[in-house]
């Protein structure tokens, strides 16, 4: 595939110079260079903007532009395009000046080689290509170190700081200039601990969850977790260390919430505790009191059941006698609320007849049924199983 010729601009004024120039591209392969000639550097920067240029060969005298000037009205037209300055002049001082505005070379009038200005112009277009992607990855790589959200700082072997983020710069309250160049454990309140996690990344390799205190300008102190690491040039030379703040305030002020909760929740606790057990201490009392007059009421049963009694006057007295058996066994129930709080209530495993349960069950509120014209039955189907195991009532 054949190539496509270097465009390129040359913008001189000395005629003689042009002719001499135009000789040197017309001894190259025919369609290797595509020369425009122009005389003012007004009409030089409309054809840059314009685009479609490769290089530009740009003289330093010109009839409405000169020195230096030059090479900067050329880039700012067209900044892609790399330039050539062309001077009579040998001086080492203004081509350095020159190079540092952004020239890619400094030719002599008259001290060049026929084949010298075409090789000249390729290796500027290369070099300028090569500054160009070198220029996109630092900003690439500057994008990434600001875009974190963590404050990041680099030091050399020595902890002094090399470089920082826009947040390293709003954690301390300094600007980066002010930054680079100082000790690392300047901006934290235990100077010593900083200066020693340096310390330990540089013989460790990297360090993590390295907590400390910064001291910004204006006072503001913040907890942060550095994870650190060393980095070396391309042939393994330790160069410094790379730390990487993270801020803990949101982290520790949940923390304290916690413990703070946590305190609340143990007073609630022990007052709920408290609260119980005077529960239990009231249920106890409570029934004990009960079981006296309990006692004897059922006492004064037994004895009324030794008596001379009619059949109905003996059904009412069993009836009381069993009510108050349970209501006593109920008595008993309370006085296991504490057991049962505790996990420690044992339930009977004992035989008893279903029938009977039922039948008890009829008999202890029949008496105010049948003041109510109420009548209680109580009905088993065929055939089901009366005699159980378990923890029957009463």
């Amino acid at each position: 595939m054949k190539e496509k010729p270097i465009r390129v601009l040359l913008v001189e004024d000395n005629a003689g110079d042009v002719r001499l120039l135009r000789e040197m591209f017309g001894k190259e392969t025919p369609g290797s260079f595509e020369l425009t000639h122009l005389v003012r550097m007004g009409e030089a920067e409309i054809r840059l903007a314009k685009g479609g240029v490769d290089i530009a060969l740009v003289d330093m005298g010109l009839p409405d532009e000169h020195g230096l000037d030059t090479v900067r009205r050329s880039l700012a037209a067209a900044p892609d395009v790399p330039v050539i300055v062309l001077t009579g002049l040998e001086d080492e001082e203004l081509a350095a000046e020159a190079m540092k505005a952004g020239a890619q070379d400094y030719l002599i009038k008259g001290q060049i080689e026929n084949r010298a200005l075409p090789r000249a112009l390729r290796h500027a277009i290369e070099r300028h290509q090569l500054d160009r992607r070198l220029r996109d990855q630092q900003f690439y790589t500057r994008s990434l170190i600001e875009s974190n959200i963590n404050a990041l700082m680099t030091t050399d072997t020595r902890g002094i700081i090399t470089d920082v983020n826009r947040q390293a710069e709003t954690l301390t309250g300094c600007g980066r200039d002010d930054l680079i160049g100082t000790p690392f454990g300047d901006y934290f309140t235990n100077p010593d601990r900083a200066e020693a996690g340096i310390k330990r990344v540089l013989s460790r390799g990297k360090v993590t969850d390295y907590e400390l205190v910064t001291r910004a300008r204006d006072g503001v102190e913040t907890v942060v977790s550095f994870n650190a690491t060393t980095f070396h040039d391309r042939d393994g030379n330790l160069q410094g260390v790379i730390a990487a703040a993270h801020d803990l305030t949101k982290r520790k002020r949940i923390e304290r919430t916690l413990q703070e909760n946590n305190v609340e929740l143990e007073r609630a606790k022990a007052i709920a505790e408290k609260a119980n057990l005077a529960k239990s201490d009231f249920l106890a009392t409570m029934s004990h009191e009960i079981r006296t007059p309990m006692n004897a009421i059922l006492g004064m049963v037994d004895i009324l059941w030794e008596s001379p009694l009619n059949v109905e006057q003996m059904q009412y007295l069993e009836v009381v006698r069993r009510a108050g058996s349970d209501l006593r066994l109920l008595i008993d129930d309370i006085l296991d609320l504490s057991k049962i709080e505790a996990g420690h209530l044992e339930l009977e495993n004992t035989e008893f007849d279903l029938e009977e349960v039922v039948d008890q069950a009829i008999e202890l509120t029949a008496v105010k049924a049948r003041a109510k014209g109420i009548v209680l039955l109580s009905h088993l189907s065929p055939g089901l199983a009366t005699s159980l195991t378990g923890d029957p009532p009463g």
